[in-house]
């Protein structure tokens, strides 16, 4: 029987415990990649009227670094600050918490298809509107979108069992650095996550306005993944319900 530990080892060329870290990154990376060449192949025509189409693929690395870094910040903390014979009894969270979010990252980029190809958009907010109403929706969806749901559900649990198998076949064990190596190495993976997800150097994060390179809303969309997208469109509904006048400014009440 083949050593689990070497497969990991051989693909994650990193030392323990950045070897995870670095490791799902850049299993996020190319999970978002094969999925937006999906969506471009699907609207090849549209995406060549654009000038710089191309260009969407590097404006995607960007996307898919800020909301990587947000998911990448707890475990880091797990894998950076507890003693390791702490993460040596909980490695098996680490495993299910990538591959928990893996799952859910493959289900949502299955869902753009039919949605995009309903709406022109990504799952926006008023996926989520209709999200909460379970018993409607998937009712709806199973009548006329039964094949594609299933392939999604499938796919997302062969994905997370993947995932999880293979960081689960990470090395049990590794030799923990001193405390103070700890934390100054905890503080600069910090810094490149924080850094990852801001993604801006001025005074405010960057957000989905920063990505519209092009006049097609399509070509826009295809630079995002639906996870961040769905996200934005969440927070920027609930600041516009705490303060409506931010999104439609004020009237003049004579």
């Amino acid at each position: 029987m083949p050593n689990k530990p070497l497969l990991f080892t051989k693909i994650v060329a990193f030392p323990a415990p950045l070897d995870r870290i670095f490791g799902f990154y850049l299993f996020g990376l190319l999970l978002f990649f094969v999925f937006r060449v999906a969506l471009c192949i699907q609207y090849f025509d549209r995406v060549m009227d654009v000038d710089n189409s191309l260009l969407f693929f590097i404006i995607g690395l960007r996307v898919d670094t800020i909301l990587l870094s947000y998911v990448l910040m707890p475990a880091s903390f797990v894998l950076l600050v507890l003693p390791s014979s702490v993460i040596h009894r909980t490695r098996w969270l680490v495993a299910l918490y990538f591959a928990l979010f893996a799952s859910l990252f493959v289900f949502l980029e299955m869902a753009t298809f039919p949605f995009m190809a309903e709406f022109d958009t990504r799952p926006d907010r008023i996926f989520l509107e209709h999200a909460v109403q379970v018993k409607e929706v998937f009712g709806m969806i199973f009548k006329g979108f039964s094949l594609p749901l299933l392939l999604a559900v499938v796919l997302a649990l062969l994905v997370g069992c993947f995932t999880f198998r293979f960081f689960q076949s990470a090395p049990a064990s590794f030799q923990s650095p001193r405390v103070a190596n700890k934390l100054i190495l905890f503080a600069i993976i910090a810094l490149l996550l924080a850094g990852g997800a801001r993604s801006s150097l001025g005074r405010r994060p960057a957000n989905v306005g920063d990505f519209a390179f092009s006049k097609s809303h399509l070509v826009n969309q295809i630079c995002l993944n639906t996870s961040y997208n769905l996200v934005y469109e969440y927070l920027s509904q609930k600041k516009a319900e705490k303060d409506p006048s931010r999104f439609y400014g004020r009237m003049d009440v004579p």
